[in-house]
C-alpha cells in the first residue's frame, strides 16, 4: 500500500530500479503507537502535501530489525539498506 505514483512506477520498471532504494524528496515516515495512528493520518491528511498518506505497515516480533515488504501477489521480502551509492539527485 505504499503511494507510488504511476509515472515513478512505470519508469522505474523501464529502467529497472527499485523506487524504495533511490532518493525521494518530500516523503516522511512516522512511527506512532497503534491507538493515535488513525488520529496521526487524519492530521498528516488535512495537511495539502500530505493527502496521499496511509498506512503502510506495523511493528511485530516476527521480524526483529527489519522492514519486510509484501507484495501485491502475498510474497515477502526484506527491504535492504542501499548497499551502494544512490543515483544523483537531479535539481
Amino acid at each position: 500500500d505504499i503511494p507510488i505514483k504511476d509515472g515513478v512506477r512505470g519508469i522505474s520498471e523501464l529502467l529497472g530500479i527499485d523506487p524504495l532504494e533511490v532518493a525521494n524528496e518530500g516523503k516522511m515516515i512516522f512511527v506512532v503507537e497503534e491507538k493515535i495512528a488513525q488520529d496521526v493520518l487524519e492530521v498528516i491528511k488535512a495537511h495539502p502535501d500530505g493527502k496521499d498518506g496511509k498506512i503502510i505497515g506495523y511493528i511485530t516480533d516476527e521480524y526483529k530489525e527489519k522492514v519486510i515488504v509484501i507484495s501485491p501477489y502475498g510474497s515477502k521480502r526484506i527491504l535492504h539498506m542501499p548497499e551502494a551509492q544512490g543515483l544523483p539527485r537531479i535539481c
